[in-house]
């Protein structure tokens, strides 16, 4: 019967390997090639481990791993260290905001989880150092295309949950930007509207206090 086992010469090439000459055989019997790595390095492989597709002594393993950090040129970037929060408090039980974000059933979309340049490309880079990754406009929605931006702190402290927004004549403020513009505590309004309903509450003081005519919103 026809063995369909390779023959093995001098010269013959396995991925980076180039086959010098034979080998002492291991403890084990078996067959083992003098093999120069593309470089340089000198290994004894089995007749096994070659047939099995062995490429190099280890080098190319080190070279793949180091060009996915390496790759986009970002790894000691600000928004690559987010990039790597967002998928920390998203996948890690361990960390101290997963409750709040994986453990809620947040998470980030496959295309981002597995690609920081899919990410990068798709956010940009960071307009200031006071910017910050949001979930907007859905905050309880997944890190993903059409949810996502960066935010100032004022934008981020208005894309909280405890956040109450109040419409009037179409238009819509937070509760601490209408009592600024009414000329009001925050405090007082909101007690005011916690058990009430907050339009109507809105409506009655501004028909009895007016608006201030100099308000801008914070910045």
């Amino acid at each position: 019967m026809a063995s369909n086992r390779r023959l093995i010469s001098a010269g013959d090439r396995f991925g980076r390997y180039t086959v010098v000459s034979n080998g002492a055989p291991d403890r084990h019997r078996k067959r083992r090639w003098i093999c120069v790595c593309d470089c340089g390095a000198i290994r004894s492989v089995t007749t096994g481990d070659l047939a099995k597709g062995t490429m190099s002594c280890g080098c190319f393993s080190r070279e793949v791993t180091r060009s996915l950090f390496t790759t986009h040129g970002m790894s000691k970037t600000r928004e690559y260290k987010i990039w790597k929060a967002i998928k920390t408090r998203c996948f890690n039980e361990n960390d101290r905001s997963y409750a709040r974000y994986g453990g809620a059933g947040v998470t980030i979309c496959d295309q981002w989880k597995n690609s920081f340049e899919s990410f990068i490309s798709y956010i940009g880079a960071a307009p200031s150092s006071g910017h910050s990754i949001d979930r907007y406009p859905n905050l309880f929605g997944n890190y993903e295309p059409g949810n996502i931006r960066w935010a100032t702190d004022k934008e981020q402290s208005l894309n909280r949950r405890n956040v109450i927004w109040i419409e009037h004549k179409g238009e819509t403020l937070c509760a601490k930007d209408w009592a600024r513009r009414i000329g009001m505590d925050n405090s007082l309004l909101c007690k005011l509207i916690k058990k009430q309903v907050p339009e109507e509450v809105l409506a009655r003081l501004i028909a009895k206090r007016g608006l201030t005519k100099q308000w801008q919103p914070n910045q």
